[in-house]
């Protein structure tokens, strides 16, 4: 999907749902995040994990589980400008800048052990 679409579609959402059952990192909701969009969110595998806090979550096999979770975020304003806040943190934490650098310190460490 080209940028400019995206972007557009991040700023016309009122939230974003992540559905997911199995889930190796969660690297979509965090992008969701860090647009500045409330994240509703399985609670499946790595999810809770990397998403912390930021996230309301709902079991993805509980079709009413996830539809009431959907609608306390639609809602509910306060929360939802929680989820906001605590979502832009939660994504900083995770950069691409910050993952080449601690890639490098163990490229060092590794080998400077081997001389």
């Amino acid at each position: 999907m080209p940028d400019q679409i995206l972007k557009t579609l991040y700023q016309k959402a009122l939230l974003y749902v992540f559905p997911s059952l199995y889930e190796g990192f969660g690297l979509p909701a965090l992008e969701a995040m860090s647009r500045g969009l409330a994240v509703v969110s399985s609670n499946k595998t790595s999810l809770p994990e990397i998403l912390g806090k930021a996230a309301l979550y709902f079991n993805p096999e509980d079709k009413d589980d996830m539809v009431k979770k959907i609608i306390t975020v639609a809602e509910n304003i306060d929360l939802r400008q929680k989820l906001i806040a605590s979502g832009l943190k939660q994504a900083k934490k995770y950069s691409w800048w910050e993952c080449a650098n601690q890639t490098l310190k163990i490229y060092n460490l590794v080998l400077n052990k081997n001389n």
